[in-house]
Protein backbone atom coordinates (compact mmCIF):
# COMPACT_ATOMS: atom_id res chain seq x y z
CA UNK A 1 0.00 0.00 0.00
CA UNK A 2 1.28 3.04 -0.88
CA UNK A 3 1.51 6.54 0.65
CA UNK A 4 -1.71 8.57 1.54
CA UNK A 5 -0.61 12.10 1.73
CA UNK A 6 2.65 13.69 2.55
CA UNK A 7 2.85 16.22 5.17
CA UNK A 8 5.24 19.18 5.14
CA UNK A 9 5.87 21.32 7.96
CA UNK A 10 6.13 25.49 7.43
CA UNK A 11 7.19 27.88 9.64
CA UNK A 12 4.68 30.49 9.15
CA UNK A 13 0.64 30.11 7.82
CA UNK A 14 1.91 32.56 4.89
CA UNK A 15 4.24 30.06 3.83
CA UNK A 16 1.41 27.18 3.89
CA UNK A 17 -0.12 29.50 1.84
CA UNK A 18 3.06 30.42 -0.78
CA UNK A 19 4.01 26.33 -1.20
CA UNK A 20 0.27 25.92 -1.77
CA UNK A 21 0.45 28.57 -4.59
CA UNK A 22 3.42 27.69 -6.05
CA UNK A 23 2.18 23.67 -6.42
CA UNK A 24 4.07 22.56 -3.52
CA UNK A 25 1.23 21.13 -1.71
CA UNK A 26 -2.27 19.96 -2.67
CA UNK A 27 -3.62 21.76 0.05
CA UNK A 28 -2.52 24.25 3.12
CA UNK A 29 -4.22 25.57 6.56
CA UNK A 30 -4.21 29.01 7.39
CA UNK A 31 -6.63 31.43 8.87
CA UNK A 32 -8.66 33.76 6.24
CA UNK A 33 -6.78 36.87 7.38
CA UNK A 34 -3.43 35.98 5.90
CA UNK A 35 -4.58 36.24 2.12
CA UNK A 36 -4.94 39.93 2.88
CA UNK A 37 -1.39 40.55 4.27
CA UNK A 38 0.20 42.96 2.20
CA UNK A 39 3.37 40.72 1.98
CA UNK A 40 1.39 38.24 0.79
CA UNK A 41 -0.69 39.74 -1.98
CA UNK A 42 3.03 41.51 -3.16
CA UNK A 43 4.20 37.93 -3.98
CA UNK A 44 0.81 35.88 -5.32
CA UNK A 45 -2.55 35.95 -6.90
CA UNK A 46 -4.38 35.66 -4.20
CA UNK A 47 -7.63 36.16 -6.40
CA UNK A 48 -6.34 32.62 -7.10
CA UNK A 49 -6.65 30.60 -4.24
CA UNK A 50 -9.60 29.05 -3.33
CA UNK A 51 -10.35 28.26 0.56
CA UNK A 52 -12.36 24.74 0.55
CA UNK A 53 -13.37 24.57 4.24
CA UNK A 54 -14.11 26.93 6.82
CA UNK A 55 -13.66 25.96 11.10
CA UNK A 56 -14.63 27.86 13.84
CA UNK A 57 -12.02 30.52 15.22
CA UNK A 58 -9.13 28.73 17.42
CA UNK A 59 -6.49 30.84 18.95
CA UNK A 60 -3.52 30.61 17.67
CA UNK A 61 -0.85 28.08 19.45
CA UNK A 62 2.85 29.02 19.84
CA UNK A 63 4.46 25.68 17.79
CA UNK A 64 7.94 26.44 17.57
CA UNK A 65 11.19 27.10 19.83
CA UNK A 66 14.33 27.67 19.73
CA UNK A 67 16.93 25.11 20.39
CA UNK A 68 19.08 27.56 21.95
CA UNK A 69 16.15 28.16 25.15
CA UNK A 70 17.64 24.64 26.22
CA UNK A 71 15.55 21.38 26.49
CA UNK A 72 14.34 21.98 30.07
CA UNK A 73 12.63 24.80 29.09
CA UNK A 74 11.68 23.48 25.75
CA UNK A 75 9.96 20.57 26.92
CA UNK A 76 8.24 23.52 29.84
CA UNK A 77 6.65 25.43 26.81
CA UNK A 78 5.82 21.69 24.82
CA UNK A 79 4.13 20.36 28.03
CA UNK A 80 1.74 23.60 28.55
CA UNK A 81 0.79 24.19 24.46
CA UNK A 82 0.62 20.98 22.94
CA UNK A 83 -2.47 19.43 23.09
CA UNK A 84 -2.22 16.06 24.91
CA UNK A 85 -2.08 13.20 21.88
CA UNK A 86 0.01 15.58 19.36
CA UNK A 87 3.45 14.65 18.44
CA UNK A 88 4.28 17.95 16.44
CA UNK A 89 6.08 20.93 18.32
CA UNK A 90 8.98 21.51 15.77
CA UNK A 91 12.38 23.20 17.68
CA UNK A 92 14.31 25.32 15.60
Amino acid sequence: MGIDYNERVVRNPSNAVLNNYLGLTEASAAGDRVLSLPVLKRMIQVSDMQTIAYSKELPHLPWAVQASLGQEYIDNIRDVVRPQNSRHFLVS
